[in-house]
């Protein structure tokens, strides 16, 4: 009866103990020692690493500049193309019914707008494909080589036309406007002319030395 007693006041104890040494806990934050600050401190830093890390291939970032103007080109020529498309056919119909006056400006307003848009993006297509050899064969981002691109594009545009003539002022005005993209991209803080890899590294890097070994 004695030891019964001894095990059971002791059983006891022990319960009190663990009652209070463990306390549970008061919300989930501290159950799992959840630390939001630390844990978006650190999100962050490896967002900013990932960030930081495109750039650094010259080949990724010409890639992404070529479909960006690519992409603006498409959209910026489809809102001209479909604004042209829209007045032109809103004049020419003004003798027919609203319902049907309506139908043809929402038809020309689409024709055209997809056909410029088109054209703009062709166009923006070899001029970044002109200008990204021209940087792969020289090894520098400078203004000689959007205006080269921009002459190519614009002789390519008149050459269906077989005039010499036409051609020579499609080349100089796709120079100015190359030209203009250049001063564009260095007003927005690019470093023209722009040298990839110093020359010393040039020769022990990969093609064209824009990759590593």
């Amino acid at each position: 009866m004695f030891a019964f007693s001894k095990l059971s006041s002791s059983f006891k104890s022990k319960k009190s103990e663990q009652t209070t040494t463990e306390t549970p806990p008061k919300s989930f934050k501290d159950y799992f020692n959840f630390q939001p600050q630390a844990n978006e401190q650190q999100f962050s830093q490896q967002q900013n690493a990932f960030r930081i890390a495109l750039p650094e291939n010259p080949l990724m970032e010409m890639f992404e500049e070529s479909l960006t103007g690519i992409g603006w080109s498409f959209l910026l020529g489809s809102v001209f193309g479909g604004g042209i498309g829209a007045a032109t056919s809103f004049f020419k119909t003004s003798n027919l019914t609203d319902q049907i006056r309506l139908n043809n400006v929402l038809n020309s307003t689409l024709r055209v707008g997809n056909h410029v848009g088109s054209t703009a993006a062709g166009l923006a297509s070899l001029f970044y494909l002109v200008n990204t050899g021209s940087i792969l064969v020289r090894q520098k981002k400078d203004m000689a080589g959007f205006a080269a691109a921009g002459s190519t594009v614009g002789l390519i545009w008149n050459l269906p036309s077989k005039s010499f003539r036409k051609c020579a002022i499609g080349a100089g005005v796709g120079s100015i406007a190359g030209l203009g993209y250049g001063f564009h991209k260095r007003n927005k803080g690019e470093i023209i002319p722009w040298y990839y890899r110093p020359k010393e590294k040039q020769n022990k890097t990969g093609i064209f030395g824009l990759i590593d070994n």
